[in-house]
């Protein structure tokens, strides 16, 4: 089996490539790179020949929900190739782009957008379908898009269980834990592919969307007139703020025609299953600016309107705002806080959102901007489902570039973490693009006894690399075993000579860089005699330590070449030289070994030649 995670490293455009023994491809997702503020999003999968190219002999497309950054380049796949989504989110999008038709510059588009919906197939959850060797398992989810699924995926007798986007604050939060049980997928699973969005955010609030209904009951009551600002497929907001409103004040619930629209499909699709959303019987209005007694029922009783940005709605606005008391009005903002957020490095920020929400600041109407909760699940939610599934190997994408998933993980199952290349099984993971500047990869993933690869913790181009045992090289039984100043002299000529970085691979090692750093420059270590160790700037990883690694049916303790390898394997470099006084290496090393004398250290012949190893490829 071969799984390619294109995209991974990022949020929102993520694609799951997985590919049988027998050579049956299926995909999970196929999304759009989300825009940068009000900036139109760019995509390379944006045209046919590209998806074409990429997914090639294609058997079946498997959507998680109806989110453009996860299923927006549907349109261009070839016809002939089955997609999947869920029933629900299926009617959603044809009703969305219903709506965008009717508009003359997304007209176009729009209607090719249904023409591909109409053979779009749904799955239902629980029930699996089977393409040929694969067989793929949907099971709901709570996520801030209505009808989202996990899905559970058997192929070569193994299971991968790909999350989608999901969260635990949801109302069907605990959902997730419970089919887990239910169905007998803890303990199961080999590879966990899960979202990450919330690993590395401190700050975004985490509140349970109960909280959220009881804090929306607050507002209603405080204010006569209340414009809601808010996603208009997020199933669990709308059933958070029409409930607020039904339990408390019970003013007018207006909507336009496309939001009424896509509640009478939820609440449709909650009458046919577990009655999740009650949106009834408390009538919903469509507002029609046309309609006096609509405006008089509003001035009169006050009201809840959902509103979106566009021009229609600022039409709405030009209306109603003029009749509206500011000590009596308030716009809710219950969206993601950073598309409103002014801060120069914000690159969510969106001028035009900015200015429709600004405009309520302008006329003195109030502005709360902080009844929303993520859609994403929480740490506690990321750790507790690795927990639960406990697989083999973690799998996380749809995070921030520099997220360490690993760091919030138990010690037990952070070296299950899997962001670079990974062989063992008859399981072949890759990323394209490769993650090498990710902040945590495990060396279980590169055929692994679950010892760590400590990561670079330099921005510097790795293009020569040298590999550096200490003892018998920087000290020697004349230097009594401590570090000898005229020795690290030699190896300062080499690293001017080449411009190279270091990466520690002596037994002098700790996990990480810090930890190896500080007992290399520690005055108190008497391995380091009063010299601390002068070039710790130049040092961009340590090898890992690997304790064993299996060898045919033998599990035997791994040579320092094998550790240089794995270290090699998730961070290639153009060169590399190994100073050492063991001859422990690979076959394809040993061109690259400078052999050390242990009796006399580094010396200058041994420099020369280094560094004839490592400016060989400027020769070439």
């Amino acid at each position: 089996m071969r799984i390619t995670i294109h995209r991974g490293n990022q949020i929102g455009g993520c694609i799951t490539e997985i590919v049988s023994s027998k050579g049956t491809r299926i995909f999970v997702d196929l999304g759009h790179n989300l825009p940068k503020g009000d900036q139109e999003s760019e995509d390379e999968y944006a045209s046919e020949k590209a998806i074409a190219d990429l997914i090639g002999d294609a058997k079946a497309i498997f959507y998680t929900h109806m989110h453009g950054d996860h299923v927006e380049l549907f349109q261009y796949v070839p016809d002939g190739i089955n997609q999947y989504i869920g029933p629900l989110a299926l009617k959603i999008m044809r009703a969305k782009y219903d709506h965008m038709s009717h508009a003359d510059e997304l007209k176009e588009n729009s209607l090719k957008c249904l023409k591909k919906l109409e053979s779009f197939k749904t799955y239902w959850k629980g029930r699996p379908i089977f393409i040929d060797d694969i067989t793929v398992t949907p099971f709901q989810v709570s996520h801030s898009s209505a009808d989202s699924y996990m899905l559970k995926i058997k192929c070569d007798g193994k299971t991968i269980l790909h999350t989608g986007d999901f969260r635990g604050h949801g109302y069907m939060g605990e959902g997730i834990y419970k089919v887990i049980d239910k169905y007998h997928i803890a303990g199961h699973v080999y590879i966990l592919i899960t979202e990450g969005t919330n690993v590395d955010n401190n700050g975004k609030s985490m509140r349970p969307e109960s909280v959220l209904k009881e804090e929306f009951k607050d507002v209603f009551r405080q204010y006569k007139n209340t414009f809601i600002l808010y996603s208009s497929t997020d199933a669990d907001r709308l059933e958070s703020i029409y409930g607020a409103n039904k339990e408390s004040v019970r003013r007018p619930f207006i909507v336009d025609t496309y939001q009424k629209e896509i509640i009478g499909l939820i609440a449709q699709q909650a009458e046919e299953g577990r009655r999740l959303y009650h949106f009834g019987p408390y009538k919903i209005y469509g507002y029609d600016p046309k309609v006096e007694k609509m405006d008089y029922m509003m001035r009169r009783h006050g009201f809840v309107m959902l509103i979106r940005r566009s021009e229609k709605f600022q039409s709405y606005l030009d209306k109603i705002l003029p009749n509206c008391k500011p000590e009596e009005t308030c716009l809710v903002y219950s969206q993601f806080h950073g598309y409103i957020d002014k801060r120069e490095d914000n690159t969510a920020f969106n001028q035009d959102l900015y200015d429709f929400v600004d405009q309520f600041r302008k006329k003195g109407f109030i502005i709360k901007d902080d009844l929303h909760t993520s859609g994403h699940a929480s740490k506690q939610d990321l750790v507790r489902l690795c927990e639960q599934v406990n697989p083999q190997v973690i799998v996380p994408i749809h995070k921030d570039e520099n997220a360490d998933f690993a760091s919030i993980l138990p010690q037990a199952l952070q070296r299950r973490v899997c962001e670079y290349e990974y062989s063992k099984d008859e399981v072949d993971i890759y990323f394209d693009p490769p993650q090498r500047n990710h902040a945590s990869c495990w060396c279980e993933a590169m055929g692994g006894n679950g010892q760590r690869i400590p990561t670079l913790q330099s921005s510097k181009e790795m293009n020569k690399l040298i590999f550096l045992d200490i003892d018998g090289v920087l000290d020697t039984y004349k230097s009594r075993y401590q570090l000898d100043p005229e020795l690290m002299a030699h190896l300062g000529t080499l690293l001017e000579k080449t411009g190279a970085s270091i990466v520690i691979s002596s037994s002098w090692r700790a996990q990480d860089i810090p930890g190896t750093v500080e007992f290399m420059t520690d005055p108190d270590n008497p391995s380091v005699g009063g010299h601390p160790f002068p070039f710790t700037d130049k040092i961009v990883g340590v090898t890992p330590i690997l304790f064993s690694v299996i060898d045919g049916d033998i599990d035997r303790p791994a040579t320092r070449g094998e550790e240089i390898a794995a270290y090699l394997k998730a961070h290639p470099c153009d060169n590399y030289v190994i100073l050492d006084d063991c001859d422990e290496m690979l076959r394809d090393q040993w061109t690259h070994l400078v052999l050390v004398n242990d009796e006399v250290g580094l010396t200058e012949v041994d420099v020369e030649k280094a560094v004839g190893i490592l400016n060989q490829t400027q020769d070439k």
